[in-house]
Protein backbone atom coordinates (compact mmCIF):
# COMPACT_ATOMS: atom_id res chain seq x y z
CA UNK A 1 0.00 0.00 0.00
CA UNK A 2 2.68 2.19 1.11
CA UNK A 3 4.42 1.75 -2.79
CA UNK A 4 1.26 2.61 -4.47
CA UNK A 5 0.60 5.56 -2.58
CA UNK A 6 4.22 6.58 -3.68
CA UNK A 7 3.81 5.95 -6.89
CA UNK A 8 0.58 7.86 -7.21
CA UNK A 9 2.23 10.76 -5.19
CA UNK A 10 4.81 10.79 -7.73
CA UNK A 11 2.34 10.42 -10.60
CA UNK A 12 0.60 13.63 -9.35
CA UNK A 13 3.78 15.95 -9.14
CA UNK A 14 4.91 14.90 -12.20
CA UNK A 15 1.58 15.98 -14.11
CA UNK A 16 1.86 19.12 -11.70
CA UNK A 17 5.46 20.09 -13.11
CA UNK A 18 4.28 19.09 -16.59
CA UNK A 19 0.94 20.73 -16.34
CA UNK A 20 3.36 24.31 -15.67
CA UNK A 21 6.06 23.84 -17.32
CA UNK A 22 4.17 23.02 -20.79
CA UNK A 23 1.66 25.48 -20.24
CA UNK A 24 4.43 28.23 -20.02
CA UNK A 25 7.17 26.56 -22.36
CA UNK A 26 5.06 24.64 -24.88
CA UNK A 27 0.83 25.56 -24.81
CA UNK A 28 1.86 29.48 -24.79
CA UNK A 29 4.80 29.34 -27.67
CA UNK A 30 2.03 30.30 -30.35
CA UNK A 31 0.78 33.18 -28.44
CA UNK A 32 4.26 34.43 -27.83
CA UNK A 33 5.64 34.10 -31.70
CA UNK A 34 2.34 35.64 -33.14
CA UNK A 35 1.90 38.27 -30.38
CA UNK A 36 5.74 39.49 -30.18
CA UNK A 37 8.23 40.13 -33.10
CA UNK A 38 10.90 38.07 -33.90
CA UNK A 39 13.07 40.67 -32.57
CA UNK A 40 11.39 40.78 -29.20
CA UNK A 41 10.89 36.82 -28.69
CA UNK A 42 15.05 36.99 -29.43
CA UNK A 43 14.80 39.92 -26.21
CA UNK A 44 12.73 37.44 -24.52
CA UNK A 45 14.98 34.28 -24.69
CA UNK A 46 18.19 36.43 -23.64
CA UNK A 47 15.94 37.90 -20.80
CA UNK A 48 14.81 34.39 -19.81
CA UNK A 49 18.43 33.64 -19.91
CA UNK A 50 19.82 36.30 -17.22
CA UNK A 51 17.00 35.44 -15.09
CA UNK A 52 18.10 31.77 -14.78
CA UNK A 53 21.79 32.74 -14.65
CA UNK A 54 20.98 35.46 -11.38
CA UNK A 55 18.61 32.72 -9.88
CA UNK A 56 21.79 30.16 -9.86
CA UNK A 57 23.37 33.07 -8.32
CA UNK A 58 21.39 34.35 -5.30
CA UNK A 59 19.96 31.00 -4.07
CA UNK A 60 23.45 29.40 -2.97
CA UNK A 61 21.94 25.77 -3.34
CA UNK A 62 20.18 26.44 -0.84
CA UNK A 63 16.79 24.94 -2.26
CA UNK A 64 18.66 21.56 -2.63
CA UNK A 65 20.32 21.95 1.37
CA UNK A 66 16.52 22.39 2.15
CA UNK A 67 15.54 19.67 0.82
CA UNK A 68 17.78 17.43 2.60
CA UNK A 69 17.67 19.44 6.27
CA UNK A 70 14.48 19.61 6.38
CA UNK A 71 13.60 16.55 8.24
CA UNK A 72 16.05 17.16 10.95
CA UNK A 73 14.24 20.65 12.12
CA UNK A 74 10.92 19.24 11.31
CA UNK A 75 11.81 16.21 13.95
CA UNK A 76 12.75 18.75 16.25
CA UNK A 77 9.66 20.95 15.77
CA UNK A 78 10.21 23.82 14.49
CA UNK A 79 10.24 23.55 11.00
CA UNK A 80 9.21 27.04 10.43
CA UNK A 81 11.68 28.97 12.62
CA UNK A 82 14.06 26.86 9.74
CA UNK A 83 12.66 27.85 6.70
CA UNK A 84 12.65 31.58 7.74
CA UNK A 85 16.15 31.79 8.57
CA UNK A 86 16.61 30.42 5.23
CA UNK A 87 14.17 33.10 3.68
CA UNK A 88 15.61 36.18 5.51
CA UNK A 89 18.79 35.05 4.56
CA UNK A 90 17.64 35.00 0.94
CA UNK A 91 16.15 38.26 1.01
CA UNK A 92 19.26 39.74 2.32
CA UNK A 93 21.06 38.64 -0.90
CA UNK A 94 18.62 39.97 -3.03
CA UNK A 95 18.74 43.51 -1.34
CA UNK A 96 22.44 42.97 -1.78
CA UNK A 97 21.86 42.47 -5.61
CA UNK A 98 19.65 45.14 -5.75
CA UNK A 99 22.15 47.11 -4.57
CA UNK A 100 24.77 46.07 -6.90
CA UNK A 101 22.15 46.31 -9.62
CA UNK A 102 21.64 49.53 -8.62
CA UNK A 103 25.55 50.56 -8.90
CA UNK A 104 27.05 48.89 -11.45
CA UNK A 105 24.06 46.75 -13.14
CA UNK A 106 23.97 48.37 -17.22
CA UNK A 107 27.54 47.64 -17.30
CA UNK A 108 27.94 44.36 -16.11
CA UNK A 109 23.99 43.37 -18.11
CA UNK A 110 26.01 44.87 -21.05
CA UNK A 111 28.74 42.80 -20.77
CA UNK A 112 26.67 39.42 -20.69
CA UNK A 113 23.90 40.87 -22.76
CA UNK A 114 25.62 43.29 -24.96
CA UNK A 115 22.56 43.38 -27.91
CA UNK A 116 19.51 43.82 -25.16
CA UNK A 117 19.20 47.08 -23.06
CA UNK A 118 19.23 47.08 -19.16
CA UNK A 119 16.53 49.04 -19.10
CA UNK A 120 13.90 47.55 -17.78
CA UNK A 121 14.97 43.79 -18.11
CA UNK A 122 17.39 43.89 -15.29
CA UNK A 123 14.96 44.47 -12.71
CA UNK A 124 12.48 42.21 -14.59
CA UNK A 125 14.96 39.67 -14.21
CA UNK A 126 16.28 40.38 -10.46
CA UNK A 127 12.42 40.60 -9.37
CA UNK A 128 11.61 37.37 -11.43
CA UNK A 129 14.90 35.52 -9.83
CA UNK A 130 14.02 36.81 -6.63
CA UNK A 131 10.35 35.33 -6.73
CA UNK A 132 11.41 32.28 -8.97
CA UNK A 133 13.59 31.62 -5.23
CA UNK A 134 10.45 32.21 -3.01
CA UNK A 135 7.92 30.36 -5.05
CA UNK A 136 10.43 27.20 -5.45
CA UNK A 137 10.66 26.90 -1.25
CA UNK A 138 6.83 27.33 -0.61
CA UNK A 139 6.16 24.60 -3.62
CA UNK A 140 9.81 22.46 -1.87
CA UNK A 141 8.10 23.06 2.11
CA UNK A 142 4.60 21.69 0.56
CA UNK A 143 6.14 19.23 -1.08
CA UNK A 144 8.46 17.91 2.07
CA UNK A 145 5.20 17.69 4.01
CA UNK A 146 3.55 15.55 1.49
CA UNK A 147 0.96 17.41 0.96
CA UNK A 148 -0.19 16.08 -2.65
CA UNK A 149 -3.52 18.28 -2.90
CA UNK A 150 -2.26 21.74 -1.78
CA UNK A 151 1.29 21.27 -3.91
CA UNK A 152 -1.40 20.23 -7.32
CA UNK A 153 -3.24 23.11 -6.31
CA UNK A 154 -0.25 25.34 -6.35
CA UNK A 155 1.02 24.59 -9.25
CA UNK A 156 -3.01 24.24 -11.10
CA UNK A 157 -3.26 27.85 -9.88
CA UNK A 158 0.05 29.14 -11.49
CA UNK A 159 -0.65 27.68 -14.66
CA UNK A 160 -3.75 29.31 -14.77
CA UNK A 161 -2.40 32.63 -13.76
CA UNK A 162 0.14 32.61 -16.32
CA UNK A 163 -2.09 31.91 -19.18
CA UNK A 164 -4.79 34.29 -18.57
CA UNK A 165 -2.21 37.47 -17.67
CA UNK A 166 -0.06 36.70 -20.92
CA UNK A 167 -3.26 36.44 -22.86
CA UNK A 168 -4.06 39.92 -21.89
CA UNK A 169 -0.86 41.41 -21.46
CA UNK A 170 0.04 40.74 -24.86
CA UNK A 171 -3.49 40.42 -27.16
CA UNK A 172 -5.70 42.99 -24.60
CA UNK A 173 -2.99 45.35 -23.33
CA UNK A 174 -0.75 44.65 -25.83
CA UNK A 175 2.25 45.66 -23.55
CA UNK A 176 4.37 43.55 -25.29
CA UNK A 177 7.71 41.67 -23.93
CA UNK A 178 7.55 43.69 -20.41
CA UNK A 179 3.79 42.56 -20.30
CA UNK A 180 4.82 38.95 -20.67
CA UNK A 181 7.15 39.21 -17.96
CA UNK A 182 5.01 40.57 -15.51
CA UNK A 183 2.71 37.59 -16.23
CA UNK A 184 5.20 35.14 -15.37
CA UNK A 185 5.88 37.12 -12.29
CA UNK A 186 2.35 36.90 -10.90
CA UNK A 187 2.51 33.18 -11.84
CA UNK A 188 4.96 33.01 -8.99
CA UNK A 189 2.71 34.68 -6.38
CA UNK A 190 0.63 31.61 -5.16
CA UNK A 191 3.52 29.22 -4.19
CA UNK A 192 5.31 32.48 -2.01
CA UNK A 193 2.15 33.54 -0.54
CA UNK A 194 1.68 29.70 0.39
CA UNK A 195 5.19 30.19 2.11
CA UNK A 196 4.60 33.05 3.89
CA UNK A 197 1.09 31.40 5.37
CA UNK A 198 3.19 28.29 6.37
CA UNK A 199 5.32 30.44 8.09
CA UNK A 200 2.67 32.46 10.13
CA UNK A 201 3.92 33.46 13.63
CA UNK A 202 7.16 32.00 12.67
CA UNK A 203 7.68 35.32 10.08
CA UNK A 204 10.42 37.67 11.73
CA UNK A 205 13.52 39.81 10.40
CA UNK A 206 15.85 36.76 12.36
CA UNK A 207 18.68 34.42 10.94
CA UNK A 208 19.50 31.61 13.18
CA UNK A 209 23.32 30.20 12.42
CA UNK A 210 22.47 26.56 13.62
CA UNK A 211 19.78 26.52 10.61
CA UNK A 212 21.89 28.63 8.02
CA UNK A 213 25.48 27.30 8.28
CA UNK A 214 24.60 23.66 7.68
CA UNK A 215 22.90 24.33 4.79
CA UNK A 216 25.00 27.10 3.22
CA UNK A 217 27.37 23.89 3.57
CA UNK A 218 25.39 21.51 2.13
CA UNK A 219 23.91 23.68 -0.66
CA UNK A 220 27.50 25.31 -1.85
CA UNK A 221 28.19 22.43 -4.01
CA UNK A 222 24.90 22.02 -5.69
CA UNK A 223 25.44 25.62 -6.61
CA UNK A 224 28.43 24.96 -8.21
CA UNK A 225 26.66 21.81 -10.03
CA UNK A 226 23.78 24.30 -11.24
CA UNK A 227 26.02 26.60 -12.34
CA UNK A 228 27.70 24.52 -14.25
CA UNK A 229 24.31 22.98 -15.69
CA UNK A 230 23.38 26.49 -16.50
CA UNK A 231 26.85 26.73 -18.36
CA UNK A 232 26.12 23.52 -20.07
CA UNK A 233 22.71 24.19 -21.48
CA UNK A 234 23.10 28.30 -22.10
CA UNK A 235 26.13 29.37 -22.91
CA UNK A 236 25.27 29.03 -26.54
CA UNK A 237 23.37 31.73 -26.21
CA UNK A 238 25.59 33.97 -24.53
CA UNK A 239 28.29 33.76 -27.17
CA UNK A 240 25.62 33.94 -29.86
CA UNK A 241 24.52 37.73 -28.65
CA UNK A 242 27.45 38.29 -30.00
CA UNK A 243 28.01 37.11 -33.27
CA UNK A 244 23.96 37.03 -34.45
CA UNK A 245 21.04 39.57 -34.86
CA UNK A 246 18.16 39.36 -32.33
CA UNK A 247 15.96 37.78 -35.13
CA UNK A 248 18.36 34.75 -34.85
CA UNK A 249 18.65 34.45 -31.22
CA UNK A 250 14.64 34.14 -31.33
CA UNK A 251 15.69 31.06 -33.68
CA UNK A 252 17.67 29.64 -31.67
CA UNK A 253 15.99 30.13 -28.71
CA UNK A 254 12.61 28.52 -29.64
CA UNK A 255 14.57 25.44 -31.22
CA UNK A 256 15.94 25.28 -27.21
CA UNK A 257 12.50 25.24 -26.01
CA UNK A 258 10.99 22.73 -28.68
CA UNK A 259 13.97 20.50 -28.09
CA UNK A 260 12.94 20.88 -24.35
CA UNK A 261 10.27 18.04 -24.75
CA UNK A 262 12.59 15.30 -25.12
CA UNK A 263 14.13 16.19 -21.88
CA UNK A 264 10.47 16.59 -20.14
CA UNK A 265 9.72 13.08 -21.29
CA UNK A 266 12.99 11.53 -19.91
CA UNK A 267 12.30 13.26 -16.29
CA UNK A 268 8.84 12.36 -15.76
CA UNK A 269 9.91 8.49 -16.61
CA UNK A 270 12.68 8.42 -14.25
CA UNK A 271 9.75 10.26 -11.18
CA UNK A 272 8.56 6.38 -11.70
CA UNK A 273 12.01 5.25 -12.56
CA UNK A 274 14.18 6.04 -9.84
CA UNK A 275 12.25 5.02 -6.92
CA UNK A 276 12.16 1.63 -8.11
CA UNK A 277 15.49 1.24 -8.39
CA UNK A 278 16.22 3.24 -4.85
CA UNK A 279 14.14 1.44 -3.07
CA UNK A 280 14.94 -2.19 -4.19
CA UNK A 281 17.03 -4.93 -2.69
CA UNK A 282 20.64 -4.51 -3.65
CA UNK A 283 20.36 -8.27 -5.03
CA UNK A 284 17.15 -6.97 -7.21
CA UNK A 285 18.15 -3.55 -8.17
CA UNK A 286 20.97 -4.42 -10.99
CA UNK A 287 17.95 -5.78 -12.69
CA UNK A 288 15.41 -3.25 -12.58
CA UNK A 289 18.06 -0.76 -13.49
CA UNK A 290 18.70 -2.64 -16.69
CA UNK A 291 15.17 -3.68 -17.45
CA UNK A 292 13.60 -0.27 -17.09
CA UNK A 293 16.61 1.56 -18.86
CA UNK A 294 15.96 -0.63 -22.09
CA UNK A 295 12.70 0.30 -21.77
CA UNK A 296 13.49 4.07 -21.19
CA UNK A 297 15.44 3.83 -24.28
CA UNK A 298 13.33 2.63 -26.45
CA UNK A 299 10.08 4.99 -25.52
CA UNK A 300 12.56 8.03 -25.37
CA UNK A 301 13.71 7.31 -29.17
CA UNK A 302 10.18 6.59 -30.29
CA UNK A 303 9.08 10.22 -28.82
CA UNK A 304 12.83 11.55 -30.05
CA UNK A 305 12.09 10.42 -33.23
CA UNK A 306 8.83 11.33 -33.95
CA UNK A 307 9.49 15.16 -33.17
CA UNK A 308 12.69 15.03 -35.55
CA UNK A 309 10.50 13.87 -38.44
CA UNK A 310 7.60 16.17 -37.49
CA UNK A 311 10.25 19.18 -36.63
CA UNK A 312 9.48 21.37 -39.87
CA UNK A 313 5.08 20.61 -38.61
CA UNK A 314 5.97 21.41 -35.01
CA UNK A 315 7.28 24.62 -36.14
CA UNK A 316 4.90 25.92 -38.54
CA UNK A 317 2.46 24.93 -35.66
CA UNK A 318 3.68 27.50 -33.18
CA UNK A 319 5.75 30.20 -35.09
CA UNK A 320 5.16 31.92 -37.85
CA UNK A 321 6.99 31.39 -41.18
CA UNK A 322 9.98 33.47 -40.07
CA UNK A 323 11.02 30.79 -38.08
CA UNK A 324 11.17 28.04 -40.29
CA UNK A 325 15.16 28.71 -41.53
CA UNK A 326 15.84 26.88 -37.86
CA UNK A 327 14.88 23.47 -39.22
CA UNK A 328 18.60 22.64 -39.09
CA UNK A 329 18.73 24.20 -35.59
CA UNK A 330 16.09 22.18 -34.51
CA UNK A 331 17.24 18.94 -35.74
CA UNK A 332 20.50 18.92 -34.03
CA UNK A 333 19.16 20.43 -30.65
CA UNK A 334 16.32 17.35 -30.65
CA UNK A 335 19.17 15.11 -31.00
CA UNK A 336 21.50 16.64 -28.55
CA UNK A 337 18.44 16.01 -25.86
CA UNK A 338 18.02 13.10 -26.73
CA UNK A 339 21.72 12.21 -26.30
CA UNK A 340 21.35 14.36 -22.76
CA UNK A 341 18.28 12.15 -22.17
CA UNK A 342 20.18 8.88 -21.90
CA UNK A 343 22.28 10.15 -19.22
CA UNK A 344 19.07 9.25 -17.29
CA UNK A 345 19.98 5.78 -16.83
CA UNK A 346 24.05 6.63 -15.75
CA UNK A 347 23.21 9.44 -13.24
CA UNK A 348 20.54 6.80 -11.62
CA UNK A 349 23.17 4.31 -11.46
CA UNK A 350 25.50 6.43 -9.96
CA UNK A 351 23.04 8.17 -7.48
CA UNK A 352 22.02 4.16 -6.51
CA UNK A 353 25.74 3.50 -6.10
CA UNK A 354 25.55 7.32 -3.70
CA UNK A 355 28.04 8.85 -6.15
CA UNK A 356 26.52 12.10 -6.17
CA UNK A 357 29.63 14.16 -6.87
CA UNK A 358 30.38 11.87 -9.62
CA UNK A 359 27.59 13.19 -11.45
CA UNK A 360 28.22 16.95 -10.37
CA UNK A 361 31.80 16.30 -12.41
CA UNK A 362 29.89 15.47 -15.15
CA UNK A 363 28.28 18.01 -15.70
CA UNK A 364 31.00 20.60 -14.88
CA UNK A 365 33.10 18.45 -17.46
CA UNK A 366 29.61 19.29 -20.48
CA UNK A 367 30.02 22.54 -19.22
CA UNK A 368 34.08 23.37 -20.07
CA UNK A 369 32.98 21.17 -23.36
CA UNK A 370 30.83 23.38 -24.06
CA UNK A 371 32.56 27.17 -23.26
CA UNK A 372 35.06 25.25 -25.37
CA UNK A 373 32.70 23.85 -28.71
CA UNK A 374 30.93 27.18 -28.62
CA UNK A 375 33.83 29.74 -28.71
CA UNK A 376 35.39 27.34 -31.83
CA UNK A 377 32.27 26.82 -33.39
CA UNK A 378 29.73 29.91 -33.04
CA UNK A 379 31.96 33.00 -34.82
CA UNK A 380 32.02 30.82 -37.85
CA UNK A 381 29.00 29.00 -38.10
CA UNK A 382 26.33 30.51 -36.31
CA UNK A 383 23.04 29.32 -35.29
CA UNK A 384 24.23 25.63 -36.66
CA UNK A 385 27.80 25.72 -34.62
CA UNK A 386 26.11 26.44 -31.30
CA UNK A 387 23.52 23.74 -31.91
CA UNK A 388 26.53 21.66 -32.59
CA UNK A 389 28.56 22.82 -29.60
CA UNK A 390 25.38 21.96 -27.47
CA UNK A 391 25.71 18.43 -28.93
CA UNK A 392 29.02 17.99 -28.53
CA UNK A 393 28.91 18.91 -24.71
CA UNK A 394 25.87 16.79 -24.23
CA UNK A 395 27.63 13.65 -25.92
CA UNK A 396 30.79 14.09 -24.36
CA UNK A 397 28.83 13.86 -20.71
CA UNK A 398 26.75 11.50 -21.62
CA UNK A 399 29.66 9.41 -22.70
CA UNK A 400 31.89 9.32 -19.80
CA UNK A 401 28.84 9.43 -17.14
CA UNK A 402 28.21 5.61 -19.06
CA UNK A 403 31.50 5.46 -18.38
CA UNK A 404 31.70 6.01 -15.34
CA UNK A 405 28.41 4.25 -14.24
CA UNK A 406 30.00 1.50 -16.59
CA UNK A 407 33.08 1.17 -13.80
CA UNK A 408 31.07 1.41 -10.66
CA UNK A 409 27.83 -1.30 -11.53
CA UNK A 410 29.13 -3.01 -14.36
CA UNK A 411 26.79 -2.42 -16.42
CA UNK A 412 27.36 -1.64 -20.11
CA UNK A 413 25.04 0.46 -22.73
CA UNK A 414 27.36 1.57 -25.31
CA UNK A 415 25.94 -0.79 -28.00
CA UNK A 416 22.64 0.23 -27.40
CA UNK A 417 22.98 3.79 -27.02
CA UNK A 418 25.30 3.87 -30.22
CA UNK A 419 22.64 2.30 -32.48
CA UNK A 420 20.02 4.51 -31.55
CA UNK A 421 21.79 8.05 -31.26
CA UNK A 422 22.65 6.77 -34.84
CA UNK A 423 19.69 5.89 -36.26
CA UNK A 424 18.25 9.10 -34.87
CA UNK A 425 20.80 10.96 -36.63
CA UNK A 426 19.57 9.46 -39.81
CA UNK A 427 16.28 10.54 -39.04
CA UNK A 428 17.26 13.66 -38.58
CA UNK A 429 19.22 13.72 -41.99
CA UNK A 430 16.12 12.68 -43.46
CA UNK A 431 13.79 15.05 -42.53
CA UNK A 432 15.91 17.60 -43.14
CA UNK A 433 15.36 16.18 -47.14
CA UNK A 434 14.25 19.15 -49.15
CA UNK A 435 11.60 16.86 -51.51
CA UNK A 436 9.01 16.96 -48.41
CA UNK A 437 8.06 20.34 -49.23
CA UNK A 438 6.68 19.83 -52.46
CA UNK A 439 4.77 16.76 -51.11
CA UNK A 440 1.41 16.71 -50.38
CA UNK A 441 1.20 17.11 -46.51
CA UNK A 442 -1.34 13.79 -45.81
CA UNK A 443 1.21 11.81 -47.98
CA UNK A 444 4.14 13.32 -46.28
CA UNK A 445 2.42 12.53 -42.97
CA UNK A 446 1.90 9.19 -43.64
CA UNK A 447 5.27 8.30 -44.46
CA UNK A 448 6.72 9.54 -41.80
CA UNK A 449 4.58 7.68 -39.44
CA UNK A 450 5.48 4.24 -40.99
CA UNK A 451 8.97 5.09 -40.53
CA UNK A 452 8.58 5.82 -36.93
CA UNK A 453 6.55 3.05 -36.75
CA UNK A 454 8.93 0.65 -38.67
CA UNK A 455 12.12 1.36 -36.60
CA UNK A 456 10.68 1.62 -33.23
CA UNK A 457 8.92 -2.04 -34.22
CA UNK A 458 12.70 -3.62 -34.61
CA UNK A 459 13.96 -1.93 -31.92
CA UNK A 460 10.91 -3.21 -29.37
CA UNK A 461 11.90 -6.35 -31.29
CA UNK A 462 15.81 -6.39 -29.79
CA UNK A 463 15.37 -4.20 -26.61
CA UNK A 464 12.36 -5.71 -25.09
CA UNK A 465 11.85 -8.99 -27.05
CA UNK A 466 9.01 -10.57 -25.13
CA UNK A 467 6.92 -7.40 -24.74
CA UNK A 468 7.26 -7.10 -28.81
CA UNK A 469 6.09 -11.00 -28.85
CA UNK A 470 3.17 -10.15 -26.92
CA UNK A 471 2.01 -7.31 -28.87
CA UNK A 472 2.39 -9.41 -31.89
CA UNK A 473 0.40 -11.98 -30.51
CA UNK A 474 -2.46 -9.45 -29.40
CA UNK A 475 -2.54 -7.98 -32.82
CA UNK A 476 -2.99 -11.27 -34.36
CA UNK A 477 -5.65 -12.00 -32.16
CA UNK A 478 -7.67 -9.64 -33.03
CA UNK A 479 -7.10 -9.24 -36.54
Amino acid sequence: MRIRQLLTASALYGIADMLVLGVSGFLLLPLYTHALSQSEFGAYVIVKTNIELIGYLIQFGLLSAVGRLYFDHRGGGEPGRYVNSILMFALLVIAAAAGIAAAAGDPLWRLVSPGTPSHPYLWYALGIAALTFTAGLGSLWVRLDNRVNLFVGIQITAAAIVTVAAFIALEVLHLGLPGLLGAFAIGYLPATLVLLWRIGGDLAPRIRRADLLPSLHYGLPFAVSYIAFFVLNRFSVLTLQRHVTLEDIAIFGLAQQLALVITVASQSFGKAMQPAVFGATPEAAPEILRRSSRLFILLIFGAAGGAVLFASEIIRIVAPAGYLSGLPVLLVLLVAAFVYSLSLVSNTALEYHRRPRTSAAMSVLGAVMSVVLGLALIPPYGLVGGAVATLGAYVTMTLFSHIMAWRISGQSYFGELAMVTVTLAGMALLAAWPGWSGMHVVLAGAIKLAIVGAIFAVLAAIYVPNRFRQAVARVRGTV
